[in-house]
């Protein structure tokens, strides 16, 4: 009765979830791509470009995390549109195969609005998307890994610099379908050649949810409105400015909380999933801990069972238990 009961739970949220990939008629909604800065390093070389839709709307704005005070005296953290910023960092990780590197990419948003048409399930504010480019020891990306920053929507793009013997099983070839978003399955890299392609993320109007991503020539980016983006360590997130000097975090810094983005209540999924995936914190924001003593747990799996092996802080364990053999 309860494996009924939780199959049929998981297909409404399948179809509310669905809701989110309403498709706009071409043309109808203007886009802007987010273009990070260039300072000479890596970093900024893999960089991905972000193209939102609708960015008269300033929730779908990429921005930069704000600390002031309201009347009361109380800390209140915001994403501010007005500045637009993408926060970056290098891991490496070691498998019997290999070394590989990854550039983390991390980028926030004011909010997902509380819309019922299309029904936003995750709204709440201060969300972000975090988009993982792994490099080989020959520095060739043989893998893309997107994921909202609440660990929700985790989708795999791999590329041709990877053995087709090193994908999980039965993956398809040609498209894939992540929570009613079709995306590619693979993505041709042969020849890419990061200073004059860039890694192309489209984000959904209102859920920032991927919807497409490729590898495109700088020049096809001259056809966009384009706007330049800071580009900066994730450790600035920990020292966010204080009005009348100091800094403070953009994470919660103690007890249960500790690690989760602030002011990021997520009403909706709290009552509609928290019951059944035992998290009480479901589908809130949090930071991608450097290790499995930094908190939260980053899990990407809804079975609770599986919340350890699906962690994102041990990648090479991640990428083993959806089937990667990298």
């Amino acid at each position: 009765m309860m494996k009924h009961l939780r199959f049929v739970l998981l297909l409404f949220l399948l179809l509310l979830a669905s809701c989110t990939s309403f498709k706009h008629p071409a043309g109808d909604i203007n886009h802007l791509v987010y273009i990070p800065q260039e300072n000479g390093t890596v970093f900024s070389r893999f960089a991905p470009v972000y193209v939102i839709e609708n960015p008269g709307k300033p929730y779908n704005r990429i921005g930069v995390p704000k600390i002031y005070a309201d009347k009361d005296g109380r800390e209140i953290v915001i994403v501010d549109p007005a500045t637009p910023a993408v926060y970056f960092e290098e891991r490496k990780f070691v498998t019997e195969l290999e070394s590989y590197t990854n550039l983390i990419y991390r980028i926030h948003f004011p909010e997902t609005p509380a819309d019922f048409i299309p029904f936003q399930l995750g709204a709440g504010k201060n969300v972000g998307l975090i988009v993982i480019v792994t490099l080989n020891q020959a520095n060739h990306p043989v893998l893309l890994t997107t994921v909202q920053t609440c660990g929700c929507y985790l989708a795999f793009l791999p590329t041709s610099y990877l053995p087709e013997g090193n994908f999980p099983p039965d993956w398809p070839e040609k498209s894939q379908v992540i929570y009613g978003e079709k995306l590619p399955a693979y993505l041709d890299a042969a020849g890419f050649d990061p200073d004059s392609e860039k890694i192309m993320i489209v984000l959904r109007d209102g859920s920032h949810r991927v919807t497409d991503v490729s590898l495109t020539a700088q020049e096809a980016l001259n056809r966009l409105e384009a706007r330049q983006a800071g580009l900066y360590p994730v450790s600035t997130l920990d020292k966010i400015p204080v009005e009348g000097g100091g800094s403070t975090s953009f994470f919660e810094r103690a007890g249960k909380q500790k690690g989760y983005v602030r002011n990021n209540n997520k009403f909706r999924e709290r009552m509609l999933m928290s019951w059944w995936t035992f998290d009480w914190r479901i589908g809130e924001d949090k930071k991608l801990g450097r290790n499995k003593q930094e908190s939260p747990v980053f899990y990407t799996s809804l079975k609770p069972w599986a919340r350890e092996d699906s962690d994102m802080r041990d990648f090479s364990a991640f990428l083993s238990y959806w089937g990667w053999n990298l």
